[in-house]
């Protein structure tokens, strides 16, 4: 009784639209808490409670006009309160309606070979000089796990100028091949 009595001296003109209407929820529930049912619905009947309109706080208004329609024993028109409610938090994409929530059941395979980086022997075309030593000593064509940057190659292992790379006869070596070489 002593709330109703404090609300009552507010002037809800002065008060922002939210929490405006924040305070006829309160109001609402204090008259239902002392049993007044009829008075719990007067006081929600607002401008604000607009099925055609929405706001953020519209879901929380029409779920508890739709609480003093059961307690008035007007569950049918209730029901429409509570939809009409789940509309607007859909429109607004708030409560159940908000950003879900994104579950990775796994990679897909597809997207699993193409997000890895490409090896050598993905690179060199069949049949090429590189190809045709078939496996290396361990006895897999697998290529080495082990990767290396061309900074990390010594001069030492570098071919140098002088010494012409390793070839077919009467082919040049020095530069990557093209398939317009091949």
């Amino acid at each position: 009784a002593k709330a109703l009595e404090l609300a009552a001296e507010v002037d809800p003109q002065r008060l922002d639209r939210a929490v405006r209407v924040e305070l006829v929820i309160v109001l609402s529930g204090i008259h239902r808490d002392l049993g007044d049912v009829d008075s719990a619905l007067s006081v929600l009947r607002i401008p604000e409670l607009d099925r055609q309109r929405g706001f953020s706080f519209s879901p929380r208004l029409f779920r508890a006009y739709a609480d003093a329609l059961d307690e008035a024993g007007r569950g049918a028109e209730a029901g429409q309160w509570r939809q009409q409610a789940r509309v607007a938090e859909r429109a607004l994409g708030i409560g159940e309606f908000a950003d879900p929530e994104i579950v990775d059941f796994g990679v897909d395979e597809e997207e699993a070979r193409s997000d890895r980086r490409p090896r050598a022997k993905d690179l060199v075309p069949p049949g090429s000089a590189s190809d045709e030593g078939g496996t290396d000593e361990g006895g897999t064509d697998e290529a080495p796990t082990e990767e290396v940057s061309a900074e990390e190659v010594s001069a030492e292992e570098a071919p140098s100028e002088e010494t012409p790379s390793v070839g077919t006869a009467g082919e040049d070596r020095s530069r990557p091949t093209t398939e317009r070489d091949a």
